[in-house]
């Protein structure tokens, strides 16, 4: 029975004593094993017993299929009927959930499934063996190879607490000195796994009757922070030398400038988009301005213009083959516009190539070699394409030191994440003294509660209400109330998809995260502050979609955190994936929502991880980190769909993509496989094709069947879940699909038949796209602020004149109803009843 793991420390040693105790009545013998650190209690890890008789291997027999079940017979290699695992990349997947193996035990070398069975070749790793053979040691079976037995059984459960042996019985050695195995794995009872491990020739080595695993914590592991990461920037081979002869995309006359040609490209240049001639060029610059004024407006200012201008190029169909190449500098008011543009990008794949530039004029030809890439971001630094690519951090340094001395400013204060990290602070970095800010302040639901709770922990708090985003109204609290360590975890959302932003939803979610965090840079400037954290979010890194002005917010943080550090400051900006909280801006994320994330491979995180990455954070160098769980191995079966970013933490898929090509080989494959079908195949075959994207969308099986007539959103769709519904439909289909395709086209039945038109030509039914217009008609007007009044008269108007054209239309087919029959009667009266 194995009690309690053994944490090994960083440095010094740990004793180890194992005891074995008198003979019993029945011959077994107590053995017991315990450690400690120093001259500390000594800690029992387990209990357990010898036997004078180890126990029999188990015989096999043939199932009736007529293969080998039985444990011990593994001469049949790979087992017959069984299925081949994926295990690229399973101890990257492994560790993301807890298990952090080091290279010794990394033995897995394949896994197959049959059943309830699991089957898996596993050996020592080389220099491993190597070591111990040279070391003059000898085992039973090396446990860095008997613990490598287990982990095939690992795989596939991402949402899974760690496990770790429990409770062993019947274990027997038959054979000594082996170092590369097969394995059997299969159920033994309740919650019990049975084991058997032979040589290369399938003769027995060891067999375990029954293992009984239980969870444990990753406290309990006191394993270091994995899920914590940076983005680096990586020169891109083979795309450096301004020829602009990359993938087709150099040609002087493809190319042309809206604005000013700032880069002096030497492009034809057009002011505006309007103006922009037939045909439109293949691919259109435009520079995103430095804005005067102070920061927040000109960050304010910068984004509206271009969600203004982003919105007018997504949304004209003229534009729909051009290609939109934005570049970014890096001025505080420019570089957050990054966050806006990968929210486009996301929303609208492949229309978009964001290109940051360092400083100085950028080589037309360079500019057409990293467009020609197919890489959605570019850097452009010293004549040199660079890349990013997102890459785990493992070189933290603990120090041991808290960075923040008190007392410590909580913006967002008696908000879920707020009031969580004051607790933390307290309890962990020993601070005492705290000044939490928010909106309602001591009127907060929760601020009595949290009050309490620190003065449990013996600690004050003053809780203010103040909008920090308000300059007056901030300094007269630092006036108040001086602080040596600032955290900015206030913040709202306000979720849509790009084309239907304004700039009164912009302004609202820019707000409390750019203005609050520029009054706290500049108010704090003469505190000699220990530490300013900023809670920053992946939304504009990598989850971007939906929320565009969300995902520009929080750019502002990162860049803020760089331009502190650049002066000497103190800073750190905490870009969190989604915590797994109930409360603050996560407690609006539903189950559809969190599903999504689970399926993009980007889960929630623990609150006792997420504290330990904030820990662990304070401890690195760099001015802006990911603190992100990643599952591996739902990010390798996003396939192609998986953003550039991420490809450094799975293995790359042979797909090329380039920005001058498209997805016409898709198109033509699905075209080619419906024009050899009758008109009711092609129908089914599409039906089934938009059904598994819906059930994917929603989080259900692929075997869920839809009403095809039922509207989408009475399924439960959003905006973010049309754009990720249109993007999937015209990944798979190759097709340029609107980015209002859930709009235009309300249900499954509407969607299919707008596919089967544009993949085969059929004309499509002229009733169900006029109904599609009077939806998209419901939908503006449910969205509007124009005048009551002058709409309903224009309604009217219309609504008059259709009935006109139905009278007489009715007219010229009028029914004689003296000389029609009664089945002729018994229709139109089914027809009146039925409208």
């Amino acid at each position: 029975m194995l009690e309690a793991p053994l944490a090994v420390p960083e440095r010094d040693a740990v004793d180890i004593r194992v005891d074995v105790g008198e003979a019993e009545g029945n011959g077994r013998r107590p053995v017991r094993v315990h450690s400690r650190d120093g001259e500390g209690e000594w800690l029992r890890h387990a209990t357990g017993y010898l036997t004078a008789e180890a126990p029999q291997a188990p015989e096999s027999s043939e199932a009736p299929d007529g293969t080998i079940d039985g444990a011990a017979h593994l001469e049949v290699w790979p087992p017959a009927g069984a299925e081949q695992l994926d295990v690229a990349g399973a101890y990257d997947e492994l560790a993301d959930r807890g298990y952090a193996y080091g290279t010794a035990f990394q033995g897995l070398l394949a896994a197959w499934r049959r059943g309830a069975e699991t089957y898996a070749e596993v050996a020592l790793p080389e220099q491993t063996a190597q070591t111990a053979e040279s070391d003059g040691r000898t085992f039973g079976i090396h446990p860095a190879l008997l613990d490598a037995c287990w982990h095939a059984l690992l795989l596939g459960d991402p949402e899974g607490s760690p496990m770790i042996p429990f409770a062993w019985t019947g274990v027997a050695l038959q054979a000594e000195g082996v170092s590369h195995v097969r394995v059997r794995i299969a159920p033994a009872g309740p919650d019990t796994t049975a084991m058997t491990v032979a040589d290369q020739a399938g003769k027995p080595v060891v067999s375990v009757a029954g293992l009984v695993a239980r969870p444990v914590s990753a406290q309990q592991l006191a394993v270091a922070p994995r899920s914590l990461y940076r983005v680096t920037q990586t020169a891109l081979p083979g795309a450096v030398g301004g020829t602009g002869t990359i993938g087709g995309a150099g040609k002087a006359d493809d190319w042309a400038v809206l604005g000013a040609d700032v880069h002096d490209l030497g492009h034809q240049v057009y002011a505006e988009p309007g103006v922009v001639p037939d045909p439109v060029p293949r691919f259109v610059t435009y520079d995103c301005p430095a804005i005067e004024g102070t920061v927040p407006e000109a960050v304010r200012t910068a984004t509206c213009d271009l969600l203004a201008l982003l919105a007018g190029w997504l949304e004209e169909p003229r534009f729909a083959d051009a290609h939109l190449v934005l570049t970014v500098g890096e001025h505080l008011t420019q570089a957050p516009l990054a966050g806006l543009v990968r929210a486009a990008q996301a929303e609208h794949p492949g229309r978009i190539t964001l290109v940051r530039t360092t400083g100085g004029l950028v080589n037309a030809g360079l500019l057409a070699d990293a467009v020609a890439t197919g890489e959605p971001e570019l850097t452009i630094a010293d004549g040199e394409i660079q890349v990013p690519r997102l890459t785990r951090i493992t070189d933290l340094d603990p120090s041991g030191e808290s960075a923040f001395v008190g007392p410590v400013l909580i913006t967002g204060g008696t908000g879920g994440l707020g009031a969580l990290v004051a607790r933390h602070l307290a309890v962990r970095h020993g601070i005492r003294e705290f000044v939490l800010l928010s909106r309602r302040g001591p009127q907060a639901p929760e601020a009595g509660r949290i009050q309490e709770e620190l003065a449990q922990l013996g600690a004050t708090a003053a809780i203010v209400a103040c909008d920090a985003a308000d300059r007056a109204e901030l300094a007269e609290v630092l006036e108040r109330h001086p602080v040596r360590s600032v955290v900015h975890a206030a913040g709202v959302v306000d979720n849509a998809v790009l084309t239907s932003l304004t700039p009164e939803r912009v302004a609202a979610v820019l707000r409390p995260k750019v203005d609050a965090a520029w009054n706290l840079h500049e108010l704090t400037a003469g505190h000699g502050l220990a530490a300013f954290v900023l809670f920053s979010s992946s939304a504009g890194i990598l989850l971007g979609a939906g929320q565009s002005n969300y995902a520009t917010a929080n750019v502002f943080l990162d860049e803020l955190a760089a331009h502190r550090r650049t002066n000497g400051l103190p800073a750190l900006s905490l870009a969190w994936g989604l915590w797994d909280e109930g409360s603050g801006m996560a407690g609006g994320l539903d189950e559809m929502g969190r599903q999504r994330m689970r399926r993009l491979g980007m889960p929630a995180m623990g609150t006792d991880e997420a504290l330990a990455l904030f820990d662990a954070a304070l401890n690195a160098p760099d001015a802006s980190l990911l603190p992100i769980r990643f599952d591996t191995a739902a990010l390798r079966a996003r396939g192609d769909e998986l953003p550039t970013l991420l490809h450094s933490l799975v293995p790359a898929r042979a797909t090329v993509r380039t920005a001058a090509g498209g997805g016409t080989s898709a198109e033509a494959g699905i075209a080619a496989r419906l024009a050899g079908m009758k008109p009711d195949d092609q129908d089914a075959f599409l039906f089934d094709l938009v059904s598994r994207h819906v059930a994917a969308v929603l989080g259900h099986g692929e075997s869920q069947t839809f009403d095809g007539g039922r509207a989408l959103r009475d399924m439960g769709f959003d905006s973010l879940a049309a754009v990720e519904l249109r993007n999937g439909l015209g990944a798979v289909t190759g097709l340029a699909l609107p980015a209002t395709l859930v709009f235009d086209y309300p249900t499954i039945t509407e969607i299919v038949d707008h596919l089967g038109g544009l993949l085969v030509g059929r004309a499509a039914d002229p009733t169900t796209e006029a109904l599609a217009e009077v939806d998209r008609l419901a939908e503006a007007l449910a969205r509007t602020e124009a005048d009551p009044a002058a709409v309903t008269a224009r309604l009217e108007v219309l609504l008059r004149n259709w009935r006109e054209r139905e009278g007489d239309a009715a007219r010229d087919g009028q029914l004689d109803y003296e000389a029609a029959t009664d089945d002729e009667l018994f229709a139109v009266l089914d027809g009146e009843l039925g409208d």
